[in-house]
């Protein structure tokens, strides 16, 4: 990352990104920082609810706020989805919160967001290209191969999670995710 940043300087004209700058009104940074903190709110509400589900609910929401702060700032530093969770672990382990618990949540976030991330691309492409030239695109893809990585993913996560807090922690996803689904059903 701070490579990337030495190199953006490089190659960049300060005089003309200063001229650039300068031409921003404070409404646009108004807008700007407004956005930025709705998302660090929205993600710090995320953190605080996961982590009061599958803990004892002992940690704040300030505590939240600031181990997202700090996991956007490491996840600057240090390999993005390492970074965050580091950042997150160094402010939560204040609050007793387990090392495995701030992972899983971590990839549980990302798991959502990548499963939203499809189904809004899927609608997308619908609505931008039509129904017909997805359903073409489907029939062409490799099916046999998803199915499989999807179905080898549970396998991964049993060898991967092989320790007594993790099994259990992967024992209150699942057994609460499908009591969730189910009562959704019935309701």
């Amino acid at each position: 990352s701070l490579l990337l940043v030495g190199a953006v300087l490089w190659h960049v004209d300060l005089k003309t990104f200063a001229v650039a700058f300068k031409s921003i009104g404070l409404g646009e940074i108004a807008v700007l920082v407004g956005v930025y903190l709705a998302v660090i709110s929205v993600t710090a509400l995320r953190l605080f609810c996961t982590i009061r589900y599958f803990t004892d609910g002992s940690i704040s929401f300030l505590v939240a706020v600031r181990a997202c702060i700090a996991g956007l700032l490491s996840s600057l530093v240090v390999v993005n989805f390492v970074g965050n969770i580091a950042g997150r672990q160094l402010v939560l382990m204040e609050g007793g919160v387990p090392v495995s618990i701030t992972a899983a949540t971590a990839l549980l976030e990302r798991v959502l967001i990548a499963c939203l991330g499809c189904v809004l691309m899927l609608f997308g492409w619908a609505w931008i290209f039509s129904a017909a030239s997805l359903w073409s695109v489907v029939q062409q893809m490799a099916l046999p191969q998803i199915t499989l990585c999807i179905l080898a993913t549970p396998v991964a996560i049993a060898v991967l999670f092989r320790w007594k807090r993790e099994v259990q922690l992967m024992r209150d996803i699942v057994s609460k995710a499908f009591a969730a689904r189910l009562a959704t059903l019935i309701a």
